[in-house]
């Protein structure tokens, strides 16, 4: 294991070229807001992968058809900086010799806020349910007696694939030594 620690917003983009067989991404690539950055993270990231290879990414992607994360406001850093919709990452990695092999729910609204839903109505009920759980977890002890209800529903609703927040997206990296 070789961990780098780096500002990913204006890190060299091929500082780590090719070295490594994964690379993951968990719920960091969010946090950066503006478009030339993200982009540079994006690169760097891909750009360390090996032939061969995986990129992991965890984070709010989104590909419900409803989520107020579509939008920034760079005044009060409202939002989710650049709209990181799935087929927009699935385009820039493609330009890097990378083709998406899952993607999966990572977690629901119930443990994470609600980021996406199908439609404008079950975003606002799930935005409901939160509001209530966020007072639930604010006290240990109504955390504590109702939290295998809530891993439960959580469970439930990542397998049905209603309304998560963020999801688990592995990219493979083209084998470019064993084709030429």
């Amino acid at each position: 294991i070789n961990p780098i620690q780096a500002d990913l917003k204006d890190i060299d983009s091929t500082a780590h070229e090719n070295e490594f067989d994964l690379v993951t991404a968990f719920y960091c690539l969010h946090h950066i807001v503006r478009t030339k950055d993200f982009l540079n993270a994006l690169s760097f990231c891909s750009k360390c992968v090996k032939g061969g290879g995986l990129l992991v990414i965890m984070d709010p992607i989104l590909t419900s058809a409803f989520s107020n994360f579509d939008t920034h406001d760079f005044y009060t850093y409202g939002g989710n900086g650049v709209p990181r919709h799935l087929y927009l990452l699935d385009d820039l990695l493609a330009q890097e010799g990378f083709k998406r092999v899952s993607n999966k729910p990572a977690v629901s609204f119930l443990l994470n806020g609600n980021i996406q839903a199908g439609t404008w109505l079950t975003f606002y009920i799930s935005r409901l349910i939160w509001r209530a759980l966020r007072i639930t977890y604010r006290s240990g002890f109504l955390t504590s007696i109702s939290k295998f209800l809530i891993v439960a529903l959580d469970s439930l609703l990542k397998r049905v694939q209603l309304t998560h927040s963020s999801s688990l997206v592995i990219y493979k990296k083209a084998d470019y030594e064993h084709k030429h």
